[in-house]
């Protein structure tokens, strides 16, 4: 009475085997876009979470597809297709990083672009298209900016009005920029790291660094801030 399909692009689905309609685990009918199970057929690049709520999160993977995951039954709600469709798998954009801010999911791509989904569904918001050259490595958002990190090692500030426009570029870096945080105290610091083991904070106020540290061994690949205490900044090199 039934059958099951996968596909190259990592999705099981339930059908019917008379009408081969979508069957949902229950037996409904539901859109082929919701499968019985379903995987990245391409290692994931990144992940995020939402702000306002720990029931689901992005991923990003090397096909230059993003998915919104639902924990409470661990299913796809939505995906959201490469932005740009290519036949030359080597030059297919994917998504680097991810941060789901203010109802909208920001992603930095390979491609350079800055590009913002809505968080329910997945609906195209806008992108800043040459953002940083090389791709974007790293992005997040204060209450008044929109800030990111490139291969080339900029931190750059963008305004948050329609018009995205750039407010300010800091060459802090002179490789990929790795971890980015908006300081949780005061969000006019701007806390970075990246490839040339450096950890830089730009006070976005006085528009300049005012803070730096350096390790001897291991470029340093993330960062985190601790949410009490005394708000430390954790690194992974």
């Amino acid at each position: 009475k039934e059958l099951r399909a996968g596909t190259s692009t990592g999705n099981i689905y339930r059908l019917d085997s008379q009408s081969l309609q979508n069957l949902s685990p229950d037996g409904s009918v539901v859109p082929l876009s919701q499968p019985l199970l379903a995987s990245h057929a391409k290692p994931i690049r990144c992940v995020g979470f939402s702000e306002s709520s720990s029931e689901w999160f992005v991923t990003a993977s090397d096909s230059g597809a993003l998915r919104r995951w639902e924990l409470s039954h661990y299913s796809v709600d939505y995906e959201i297709a490469p932005p740009t469709k290519t036949t030359d798998a080597t030059n297919i954009a994917r998504a680097e990083c991810l941060a789901v801010r203010k109802g909208s999911i920001l992603s930095g791509w390979s491609d350079g672009t800055i590009r913002a989904y809505d968080e329910n569904d997945g609906g195209f918001l806008w992108e800043i298209a040459s953002a940083h050259r090389g791709g974007v490595s790293c992005i997040d958002q204060t209450p008044l900016y929109l800030v990111s990190g490139g291969i080339d090692g900029s931190v750059r500030v963008w305004g948050d009005g329609p018009s995205r426009q750039l407010l300010g570029n800091f060459d802090e870096h002179s490789k990929r920029v790795t971890g980015l945080c908006v300081d949780l105290e005061k969000p006019n610091l701007i806390h970075s790291c990246a490839d040339d083991k450096l950890i830089v904070t730009i006070d976005l106020n006085q528009a300049r660094r005012t803070g730096c540290h350096s390790v001897k061994e291991g470029q340093l690949r993330s960062m985190a801030q601790c949410s009490t205490g005394e708000l430390e900044l954790i690194t992974g090199d």
